[in-house]
């Protein structure tokens, strides 16, 4: 069996140079732990959506890019305030990706809400 290190390393990847930009630059203490995920999911997150839209410039879409370290037990979130295209690699945003996906009634939010209604 090979190691999740190991998988890792055998799975395809680009690299490529990013622009450089104006960017909010966050720290976060984070023990991997289930508070830890709380903060960052409710309160973090959230707070640098706010920003970037704030912040960024015209045409911007909000960004946030994290890395965390275990052993420092710190994650570092960038929120790009500029070119924020240039971050997709060609890739779609998360809202154009969203409408190219098929209707799949059997997971959208309107079945759910109907199934509840039933019970």
């Amino acid at each position: 069996d090979l190691s999740a290190s190991e998988i890792f390393q055998m799975l395809p990847y680009e690299m490529v140079t990013l622009p450089k930009v104006d960017a909010l630059v966050v720290q976060f203490p984070h023990t991997h732990g289930f508070v830890s995920a709380l903060v960052m999911s409710y309160k973090i997150i959230p707070a640098l959506q706010k920003l970037s839209t704030e912040k960024g410039g015209p045409g911007t879409k909000p960004m946030i890019i994290s890395t965390c370290r275990k052993d420092e037990e710190m994650c570092t979130f960038y929120v790009p305030l500029a070119q924020t295209d240039a971050f997709m690699l060609g890739l779609p945003d998360t809202t154009s990706y969203k409408k190219s996906l098929p209707n799949d009634d059997m997971f959208s939010w309107e079945s759910v809400k109907q199934g509840a209604r039933k019970l």
